[in-house]
């Protein structure tokens, strides 16, 4: 089709909205309560130019947690647990609901890398595609990645900085 944002108005009593293989960019539309969206629990993004999830955190999907939310092979480098945990709660109480993030550049860190790993085994249940979910900089899956390997190399050259600051101080001193 080739839309670039969502619809700006839907029909009334909306619960199910397709917009696959597109190119939406944003989900803005979505934010503050946006009550064209209010009843929407199926929200299918599939193949578009998403870039983050921002727009979540302040819609009814948050507010309701839809039953299905798949917004596979898109551009979206950050999983924002903080944003989706509320929706994610909510929607394990109805054991139907569905998750779908892969095909997406993940970006694995060591600063989020342990976060996101805790939270997709929470909720292994809803996302449906956690072992297909891959980091953009290494060939692994993100629940699979080894936080101790990965983060323990950046420590140990930070050792090696420290010893040498250490003897240069020893020196200075003498």
């Amino acid at each position: 089709m080739g839309l670039t944002s969502l619809p700006l108005r839907l029909p009334p009593d909306t619960i199910y909205l397709d917009m696959a293989n597109n190119k939406v960019s944003s989900l803005d539309l979505l934010a503050n309560l946006n009550p064209d969206y209010k009843n929407i629990e199926r929200l299918i993004l599939t193949n578009n130019s998403l870039k983050s999830l921002q727009g979540l955190e302040n819609s009814w999907l948050q507010r309701y947690g839809p039953v299905l939310l798949d917004v596979r092979d898109n551009f979206i480098e950050q999983l924002d647990t903080s944003a989706l945990e509320p929706m994610l709660s909510k929607a394990s109480i109805n054991r139907e609901s569905n998750y779908f993030f892969a095909g997406n550049p993940w970006s694995c860190n060591c600063q989020t890398i342990k976060t996101i790993q805790e939270f997709l085994e929470k909720y292994s249940s809803l996302i449906m595609d956690t072992e297909h979910m891959h980091c953009s900089e290494r060939e692994c899956s993100v629940l699979h990645l080894d936080y101790k390997e990965m983060c323990t190399k950046d420590h140990d050259h930070m050792i090696w900085v420290i010893m040498v600051e250490a003897i240069l101080l020893v020196v200075i001193m003498l």
